[in-house]
């Protein structure tokens, strides 16, 4: 399964990134400052493998519901799972989000250790 992280923020990009290598969900997770990058990556990828998106709300260009948007409306050959990776923490975010049949969680940043340990042991990523 790919691992994709978007966010607009350089730093959390990293500080993800390495904690998603630490927790041995992905050794090398892909990153992209926005949404347009994350869905030209999705696309490259999906045909191959599934993807497993961390996914920022509120980015410049196309935002996390754009993307989300995108990936409600397509057919693809494998799976995508989105973790909503954001600082808010508005009710009708969450509601919202969980609209989408591709969000499997809903977490405030940064991502917690113990998120990503419990996270390995979901039946999608087992499956994958």
């Amino acid at each position: 399964m790919k691992t994709i992280i978007a966010d607009d923020d350089k730093t959390l990009l990293l500080l993800h990134s390495t904690f998603i290598k630490r927790s041995g969900i992905c050794d090398n997770p892909l990153t992209c400052i926005d949404g347009n990058i994350a869905l030209e990556a999705i696309k490259e990828t999906i045909s191959k493998e599934s993807v497993l998106l961390f996914l920022d709300l509120n980015m410049p260009e196309l935002n996390g519901w754009g993307v989300l948007d995108f990936i409600s409306t397509e057919t693809f050959p494998n799976p995508i799972y989105v973790i909503i990776v954001t600082s808010s923490v508005r009710l009708e975010d969450r509601n919202k989000a969980n609209e989408y049949k591709c969000v499997v969680e809903f977490v405030t940043k940064p991502i917690k250790a113990s998120f990503l340990a419990e996270l390995k042991t979901r039946d999608f990523y087992i499956n994958n």
